[in-house]
């Protein structure tokens, strides 16, 4: 049987995420009452620290101007690597729970596949969408695998238009390492949205 390595782009995606829970582990970091969304401050610092950076960032921006910090954020919770608690004051912080532990004793390949199972199984899909106009959701994520499944590796794919509004879920698969995506700039640029030419398989 073929042995399953991690490629570079996979490697960092894991990097970034050890970062991400080791911050929020280390610090008090409080989460909307209502959004349950980490509160701006920790996302701008935890920005800084992580490979894959959001660009053009400010330090009031929400959760959903950071889609890899809001991907890494439903993961743990879904995933129950931290747990909700209610600190004096009334504020709400993320702390860690046993299986955060558990996780941390992972090799990077069983962490890698852990994750990808918190993504399909633990995670809302309703609530991993960060462009109001995307469509994410169970069936359009499995309309998007077949679509890729069918290609032949390396083949370039032109978004059509099942692709072209499930950027969401196109941009956290190139995150996870497993295509590369070129971004439609014109497109961008006039209706200041995130839309995909291109996929790379």
């Amino acid at each position: 049987m073929k042995r399953f390595d991690l490629n570079q782009e996979m490697k960092s995606f894991l990097d970034d995420f050890d970062k991400f829970m080791e911050y929020i582990a280390s610090n008090e970091v409080t989460i909307g009452k209502v959004t349950k969304f980490i509160s701006p401050k920790f996302l701008f610092e935890i920005n800084k620290i992580v490979k894959i950076k959001q660009e053009n960032v400010k330090n009031k921006s929400t959760q959903r101007a950071y889609p890899l910090l809001h991907l890494f954020c439903n993961l743990s919770i879904g995933g129950k690597l931290f747990r909700e608690e209610i600190i004096k004051g009334g504020k709400t912080i993320l702390k860690p729970t046993e299986r955060f532990t558990l996780f941390k004793n992972l090799n990077d390949i069983e962490k890698y596949i852990a994750l990808v199972e918190m993504l399909w199984v633990d995670c809302d899909f309703e609530n991993l969408g960060y462009q109001t106009y995307d469509s994410i959701n169970a069936y359009s994520t499995m309309e998007i695998l077949a679509h890729i499944s069918s290609s032949r590796p390396d083949e370039i794919i032109y978004a059509d238009s099942i692709m072209r509004y499930r950027s969401t879920i196109l941009l956290y698969f190139s995150y996870f390492g497993l295509i590369n995506i070129k971004e439609d700039k014109e497109e961008e640029k006039e209706k200041n949205e995130r839309f995909f030419a291109q996929v790379r398989l």
